[in-house]
């Protein structure tokens, strides 16, 4: 997709929505590690 000219809105929805996943995955795994580590911190979404 990265070095299309022209990227159709439903591939670069469907690219987005994987990054987005990437993202929430990821800050998912940083939450329990900083649950293991002891330190007490939280996203805005649980808050």
């Amino acid at each position: 997709m990265a070095k299309q000219r022209k990227v159709s809105k439903k591939k670069l929805r469907k690219a987005i929505k994987a990054q987005l996943q990437y993202i929430h995955r990821n800050l998912k795994h940083i939450e329990e590690l900083a649950q293991q580590s002891g330190l007490h911190w939280q996203s805005e979404s649980t808050s």
